[in-house]
């Protein structure tokens, strides 16, 4: 069954599920950051998500992104003529996180950030609205699996208030935003 013209459902049809999971296990810059252990972290979300809530698996992002391939992938997903407004998209995001010295901001490091330059060259978290602002993407899970990943998740949840409420009106799918942080907004993440 083929969805309307402009990315309409069809009566009866059922939303679809896409995950895009990525981890940031190797830093290029600073080897010392390294953490090979979020493959296997990443692995086990694709895996619950794929095997047991019935979602597929977007690979194109894939593992170790830098700042622009984060940004450029999750745009093309989401400006992608296949998607439509009734789309449940889950994003995982595994990596370093970490908070400016004044505790103002929250910024990814991806495989490309310098330590030298931690806060230019990182991403700040709640930029990631953007990526969704203006599109068909209405229906979203953002989980953060970062050092004071509370901290983004409260910065994106401010931002996306600010920014996708104008924008998410409601229509033939209802918009929800949900964001899970693995820790509060001042603790580090833990791995065993």
């Amino acid at each position: 069954m083929s969805a309307p013209a402009g990315g309409g459902v069809q009566e009866g049809e059922e939303p679809r599920r896409f995950l895009i999971a990525t981890a940031v296990s190797r830093y290029a810059l600073c080897p010392a950051w390294d953490r090979p252990g979020l493959v296997e972290a990443r692995e086990q979300i694709v895996e619950l998500f794929t095997q047991k809530l019935g979602y597929r698996h977007h690979t194109a992002l894939g593992a170790d992104p830098t700042v622009s391939q984060l940004r450029e992938q999750l745009r093309d997903f989401c400006t992608s003529e296949d998607r439509r407004d009734d789309d449940l998209v889950v994003v995982y995001l595994s990596g370093h996180g970490e908070v400016d010295e004044a505790g103002n901001e929250h910024v990814l490091l991806m495989s490309d950030t310098k330590p030298s330059d931690v806060f230019f060259t990182a991403l700040p978290t709640a930029e990631l609205v953007r990526v969704f602002s203006g599109t068909k993407v209405r229906r979203l899970m953002l989980i953060l699996d970062t050092c004071y990943s509370g901290r983004g998740g409260n910065e994106l949840a401010a931002a996306a208030l600010e920014r996708l409420s104008a924008t998410w009106k409601p229509g033939t799918a209802s918009p929800g935003l949900v964001i899970v942080s693995s820790a509060q907004p001042h603790q580090q993440a833990k791995r065993s």
